[in-house]
């Protein structure tokens, strides 16, 4: 019975990310396409990786990877860093368009918050907050 509770829940986040995700999708030249809005917050959210650490991360092919990241370079989105080290490799940054971009759609967990908040008790938040922790600490934990 929890496990279709959870299934169902999860099945519901995902619904609401992607009718999200497309309505911040703008169709107008230089905008991003849902794919490359996902590349670009992946890069965001590993913070600064190289283009093998993006490809590794998203179980993709370095060519595709590259081509992704092409795009988003032309499009002004994502910026490659050279390595002092060694000039060949890059790492990936986002620019200041990408963060406006981001910063002004990224609404998507207030959102979830804020239609349940004003409905909870202290005590429900205390519990949530302890099952968000236990989901962070056991099932996440090997992604940091």
């Amino acid at each position: 019975m929890i496990k279709e509770k959870f299934e169902n829940i999860y099945r519901m986040f995902r619904m609401e990310f992607y009718k999200h995700l497309f309505s911040i999708v703008k169709e107008r030249e230089g905008s991003l396409s849902a794919v490359e809005l996902s590349s670009a917050e992946v890069i965001f959210l590993l913070g600064s990786p190289t283009i093998k650490e993006f490809a590794d991360f998203l179980e993709i092919s370095q060519p595709n990877a590259t081509y992704k990241i092409k795009m988003l370079v032309e499009k002004g989105y994502i910026k490659k860093i050279p390595s002092e080290a060694d000039g060949r490799e890059y790492s990936l940054s986002v620019t200041d368009k990408f963060l406006k971009y981001y910063s002004a759609n990224n609404t998507y967990g207030d959102f979830i918050w804020d239609k349940m908040k004003d409905s909870l008790t202290e005590d429900e938040i205390l519990k949530i907050d302890g099952v968000l922790n236990l989901l962070s600490e056991k099932v996440f934990s090997d992604k940091k």
